[in-house]
């Protein structure tokens, strides 16, 4: 067996609640073990400690009910309920508009299939991009009309 299993053992012991064969068991252990021994001694000193406390003040009675009167006393302010049902339908109305839009949303994902064939505004689109990134020559770069002064 490790440590860890003789750790309740141990505590049965200090607390006068074991007997018979695992009181032996456990005695032949702590002879053996030296972890076993310190976590003995803690638990005694533990134990003389607490026995040495000699007043620990008790719960009053009446504590429980008086505590459940002072709740019941402590009302809602009634400024906070006439403000609260217009915050409740402006986040109604929010999750109504959210839900709304998602809806929509999706059903136009769904329904509206693109073609995989480019249409031609596509192709004349991408064809005017690619031209305009490409350098003009020096034609291109004359004003129509103007000549050449030498």
């Amino acid at each position: 067996m490790t440590c860890e299993v003789w750790e309740e053992n141990i505590n049965a012991l200090v607390d006068g609640e074991l007997k018979g064969t695992e009181k032996e068991k456990t005695l032949i252990h702590l002879e053996k073990c030296p972890t076993c021994q310190k976590e003995k001694e803690i638990l005694l000193l533990l134990k003389r400690g607490a026995a040495s406390i000699e007043y620990i003040p008790a719960m009053p009675e009446s504590l429980g009910q008086e505590i459940i009167s002072s709740l019941k006393r402590k009302e809602i302010p009634q400024t906070r309920l006439k403000h609260a049902w217009p915050l409740r339908l402006s986040l109604v109305a929010s999750f109504g508009f959210a839900a709304a839009m998602a809806l929509l949303l999706f059903k136009t994902q769904f329904l509206h299939k693109p073609s995989r064939e480019p249409s031609l505004s596509w192709i004349l689109a991408a064809h005017n991009e690619y031209a305009m990134s490409l350098p003009l020559s020096q034609t291109e770069l004359a004003l129509p009309g103007s000549e050449e002064i030498q």
